[in-house]
């Protein structure tokens, strides 16, 4: 495929998880293009997607998770929070 058919395939797909996402109820806030594939930062994990990847680090007051998994060919990202007593509590599997 030539440069713009990739970035028209990335496009398509990009449309399509985030209608799928807004039928979810999830916010969209950024969409990238370009890469391997498009990358979509939402505002919350979506009802019934599991996350297939996460990272954790500490902030100020707890931790954040940078979860990830795969939609309609795109890497759809978001991040959780949760304070050090919420973690100590069990309150994250």
């Amino acid at each position: 495929m030539k440069g713009n058919e990739v970035f028209e395939a990335g496009l398509r797909a990009a449309l399509a998880a985030v209608s799928a996402l807004d039928g979810m109820g999830v916010t969209v806030q950024d969409v990238r293009l370009g890469g391997r594939h498009p990358v979509i930062v939402v505002d919350r994990e979506p009802p019934g997607v599991v996350a297939g990847y996460s990272s954790r680090e500490t902030v100020p007051r707890g931790f954040c998770w940078r979860r990830v998994t795969t939609l309609h060919g795109c890497e759809v990202q978001w991040t959780e929070y949760r304070s050090r007593s919420a973690v100590v509590a069990g309150g994250v599997a």
